[in-house]
């Protein structure tokens, strides 16, 4: 075989595997860009709902300490009427072990 005629055939052997190559490069990078644009949006998204969540934590936040005031004011405004001594023993040592004596329970006054 003639060295022209030899390069002729691993060219039109060569060429289709090329274009072939070349395409399936190019549908690879379109491939890779939607991938990136979804991540984007994905992470545009989750971004949002981090934001919120933050939000709604500060409420909370914000509603527990409101309560734990309140009930605060409520205790001190018990202590002011002049409950009974072993309610407001009750409350007292309630507020400090952070449990509430439960509705109607016995209390015994401290010795």
């Amino acid at each position: 075989m003639e060295p022209h005629s030899e390069r002729k055939s691993i060219d039109s052997f060569l060429r289709p595997i090329a274009r072939k190559l070349h395409r399936h490069t190019a549908n690879l990078e379109r491939m890779n860009a939607q991938l990136d644009r979804g991540v984007a949006e994905r992470d545009a998204q989750l971004e949002v709902v981090r934001a919120a969540l933050n939000q709604e934590i500060k409420k909370r936040l914000w509603a527990e300490q409101e309560l734990t005031q309140a009930n605060l004011r409520l205790q001190d405004q018990a202590l002011h009427d002049g409950l009974p001594a072993c309610i407001t023993a009750a409350m007292s040592k309630s507020r400090s072990s952070g449990k509430r004596a439960a509705p109607g329970a016995a209390v015994s006054p401290s010795v």
